[in-house]
């Protein structure tokens, strides 16, 4: 496909200036450009983090895997809006996936709601642009929710320095009326090599982000996902981005999905054989809740809805601490097959991995609860309880793994001593030959060498075989 020829058109007085995306192929898309171009690109010389944003959102921004991701990264939109009414429960979901759907939804029931929250499922220009320029949102808050897809726009990390991005002090979080988690969503992919997952990561998103592999030869990852969350004090909108699924493959295939307060029986699919997106846990917790509740929700002391993120980032440690067991007692069963053989330096790497994996996970739910704890006050002290018994369990399970390796290296020394023991045998057999062929050279015209051969090394050679090979010698060396 052809590339993008960037040009202004004159500012609609209602839409404001727009960018004409013009393909080589004659095809033509305007997409609204007020906010890029007076909010992003304006602040970013005083606010170079900024600068992952303004490549995202430029249609001619080199680093982006292909036309069709640039296309899709333009254009994609897809907003669901739940207005909160004050005489009963929230109304259903309102689908967009236009401009103008999303102003028809946000026009709907405005006299009788409450709060009204907005929940996006990935990330585009022309969303940013919506979100943005009708809630003059600040540019951090879309940055920070990019923060690490500038790694992996073209489908794994590449050497060259990534787009500059927010790192935000905690006295910034704590005032800030944004928030970020990131966590880990576990998928089976079966049949999936480890180049077919990246592709995957730049095809199926707008937000690329990183993916766990544990082995290549297993299955089982966990690939990365970030929720970002937007209220302002005072306001009855709320709004909350989240990534697209890597995949619709099932999760982790022998681990079933922890019970949490998002539950609903009413997904009307088998969630052991689909995933569901972070957006459908959240808008059915949302659906679930009382009139208290919602109240609690839009009153100004509280965070908009720390509770369903931080069950989410819970659910995905909990399933990746499950996960973790169900490998080690692989390993120590001895369950094997040709993926997973029973091989002691196989065994030592998938440990060393975990290890690894958990210190990264333990950092991630260590990061998360900071900013609930700047956030949400006395209103997490469950759900902190609860990240701490999931941070203990994790710590255990690293002692674990540290006495498993102690073993594994211990049991490669010992096979490696075996071996070199039959070496030792094997250049023993060298030596009766050695003694005869000395013998047998021994230039005598008489009958004494046959006599020394007959009488000492023959039977020093069948010795020698009986101790080498007879079933006790063996037994005594190899316990030796």
């Amino acid at each position: 496909m052809g590339g993008y020829e960037n040009k202004f058109i004159p500012a609609d007085l209602e839409k404001g200036a727009t960018v004409n995306t013009k393909r080589q192929d004659g095809a033509e898309t305007i997409l609204p450009s007020a906010y890029y171009d007076n909010v992003v690109k304006a602040r970013l010389q005083d606010s170079p983090w900024l600068e992952s944003l303004t490549h995202f959102m430029d249609p001619n921004a080199d680093g982006f895997a292909m036309d069709s991701l640039n296309d899709h990264r333009m254009k994609h939109f897809d907003i669901k809006v739940m207005h909160f009414l004050r005489s009963q429960k929230p109304s259903l979901a309102i689908r967009c996936y236009t401009l103008e759907d999303f102003e028809s939804a946000m026009k709907e029931e405005q006299e009788k709601r409450i709060g009204t929250i907005i929940i996006a499922k990935g990330i585009s220009h022309a969303m940013i642009e919506a979100l943005g320029t009708k809630f003059e949102l600040e540019p951090d808050f879309f940055a920070d929710y990019l923060l690490g897809t500038e790694y992996y726009r073209m489908g794994r990390q590449f050497s060259q320095p990534p787009d500059r991005a927010p790192n935000f002090l905690l006295e910034y979080v704590r005032k800030a009326p944004f928030y970020t988690a990131e966590f880990r969503r576990p998928l089976h992919m079966e049949g999936y090599t480890r180049k077919m997952i990246h592709q995957l990561r730049i095809s199926n998103t707008t937000t690329p982000r990183g993916v766990t592999f544990i082995h290549d030869n297993l299955p089982d990852v966990f690939s990365a996902e970030k929720i970002s969350v937007y209220k302002r004090l005072g306001s009855k909108i709320g709004i909350i981005l989240t990534d697209q699924p890597l995949s619709d493959c099932p999760p982790v295939s022998h681990i079933s999905i922890p019970v949490t307060s998002l539950e609903d029986q009413n997904f009307g699919i088998d969630r052991g054989r689909h995933q569901v997106s972070t957006r459908r846990e959240i808008i059915s917790w949302l659906q679930d809740l009382t009139a208290n509740e919602v109240n609690a929700i839009f009153n100004d002391s509280n965070q908009l809805a720390l509770q369903p993120v931080l069950k989410i980032v819970e659910k995905g440690s909990a399933m990746f601490l499950n996960h973790i067991r169900y490998l080690m007692q692989r390993i120590l069963v001895r369950v094997c097959d040709e993926k997973f053989p029973d091989s002691t330096a196989f065994f030592l790497e998938i440990s060393r991995s975990l290890e690894a994996y958990i210190y990264i996970h333990q950092k991630l739910m260590c990061s998360v609860l900071r900013v609930a704890k700047l956030r949400g006050g006395d209103d997490i002290t469950e759900i902190e309880r609860d990240f701490s018994y999931l941070a203990d369990d994790l710590e255990f399970e690293v002692k674990v793994i540290k006495e498993n390796v102690r073993f594994f290296v211990a049991e490669a020394s010992i096979q490696e001593g075996k071996r070199v023991g039959w070496l030792s045998k094997l250049a023993t057999v060298f030596l009766p030959v050695t003694l005869l062929a000395t013998i047998l050279s021994i230039n005598d015209l008489g009958h004494t060498k046959w006599a020394i051969l007959g009488g000492l090394g023959v039977p020093f050679v069948l010795i020698l075989i009986f101790l080498m090979f007879s079933k006790r010698s063996m037994a005594y060396f190899s316990v030796h």
